[in-house]
C-alpha cells in the first residue's frame, strides 16, 4: 500500500512542529520547499516573516505583539542571514555598535 500523502495543511503543521520540537524558532523561509506549506503558515500567523520575508521566526497563532517576538529574536535573524555570506560575521564592538544603530552593516 502506498504511503499515504499529507495534506498541505497537515504538511505545514509537521513542518511547524519538527522545528519547534528542535528549538529552533527563527529559520530560513527556504527551508520550507512547498510552495502549500509556505502559503498555510504564512495564513494562519504560526510564521512571522523579518529579512524582507528571507527569515521566519515560528510563532503561535494568537501572537499579540509581532516587534516583541522580533527583538527577543533580533540576534538570531541576524545570524541566519550572516550565513548567507561567509566568512562575514557580527561580533563584539562591531555588534554593539550595530545593535544601537551608530553603524550600518
Amino acid at each position: 500500500m502506498p504511503a499515504k500523502r499529507l495534506t498541505p495543511k497537515a504538511a505545514a503543521l509537521a513542518w511547524w512542529k519538527e522545528r519547534v520540537d528542535q528549538q529552533r524558532y527563527v529559520v530560513l523561509s527556504a527551508e520550507s520547499r512547498s510552495a502549500a506549506t509556505r502559503r498555510f503558515l504564512r495564513a494562519n500567523g504560526l510564521v512571522l516573516e523579518v529579512a524582507r520575508g528571507r527569515v521566519w521566526i515560528l510563532t503561535e497563532p494568537d501572537q499579540s505583539d509581532p516587534r516583541g517576538i522580533f527583538l527577543r529574536n533580533y540576534w538570531a535573524v541576524i545570524a541566519q542571514v550572516m550565513a548567507s555570506y561567509p566568512p562575514s560575521q557580527v561580533a563584539g564592538a562591531t555588534a554593539v555598535g550595530l545593535h544601537l544603530g551608530e553603524l550600518t552593516p
